[in-house]
């Protein structure tokens, strides 16, 4: 077989096998029409429940980002990823929501979720920023917020972002000499319905659930015991933590914001 004859042999395997074989290294199984995509590719859905729009995007780095749609804003959003690396940063950037892990040699798949609505009243968002191992901000004046992230400097592993009433709280994995780290959150009027709601658990995941009648716009982690936030991300009315894994769990708290539906 000649050298062009070879070339477009080579060209019809890589354009009629499937890819998921190919990933796990097996013998790829030949499908009519079907072009391999590279693993990494960036996959993003979108949901409509209510009056939120919910966007998911993944890919196979260590950082994703979901951007809502430009006539509506982003109201919250979470972060989620397979192999268990800790999260270090889940926060709002404009009209995307920004999620970013401890790095790895080979990246594996990691998702970021926005939660996008009508801009509602008073909406603001406000950030703070410390050298510490922590930090906070308060939204202003009587508004409350619908969600929140945090971020900083020197890949430390957040271990709570989370809302404590008209606040948000942002908490890292300590190191002797702490460099700067943030907090933000999304803040506008009470909405109708407004509700904070929280569920501990004696485990290494923890979710908490609206109540009937409502929807889910926000959330956030805490624990006990310092572990690394794997996972901050809704499901439903649900939002659901993972932390890193012990022997013996120690308490961890799940909070979910709601509002009418």
């Amino acid at each position: 077989m000649n050298t062009l004859a070879a070339s477009v042999v080579a060209t019809v395997v890589l354009l009629t096998c499937g890819g998921s074989d190919l990933a796990f290294g097996k013998r790829p199984t030949p499908t009519m029409g079907t072009m391999l995509k590279p693993t990494s590719t960036k996959q993003t859905s979108t949901s409509v429940r209510g009056a939120y729009t919910y966007v998911t995007t993944s890919q196979v780095k260590d950082y994703a980002s979901a951007a809502c749609p430009s006539t509506l804003v982003l109201l919250g959003g979470g972060c989620s990823g397979v192999g268990g690396d800790g999260l270090i940063t889940s926060r709002p950037s404009g009209n995307t929501w920004i999620c970013s892990f401890k790095p790895r040699p080979t990246p594996l798949r990691k998702t970021a979720y926005a939660i996008c609505g009508a801009r509602p009243a008073g909406h603001a968002v406000v950030s703070a920023n410390r050298t510490a191992n922590y930090a906070s901000v308060n939204c202003p004046g009587a508004k409350m917020p619908l969600g929140g992230g945090c971020g900083g400097v020197g890949g430390d592993a957040a271990i709570a972002c989370r809302p404590a009433g008209r606040a948000w709280l942002a908490q890292f994995a300590p190191r002797a000499t702490p460099l700067r780290k943030e907090a933000h959150a999304i803040c506008a009027d009470r909405p109708a319905g407004y509700a904070a709601v929280q569920h501990t658990a004696t485990a290494n995941v923890a979710s908490a659930s609206c109540p009937s009648g409502k929807i889910l716009i926000g959330g956030g982690c805490h624990g006990v015991g310092g572990d690394a936030i794997l996972a901050s991300r809704p499901s439903g009315d649900t939002w659901i933590c993972q932390f890193g894994p012990r022997t013996t769990p120690l308490s961890k708290t799940a909070t979910v914001l709601c509002a009418s539906r």
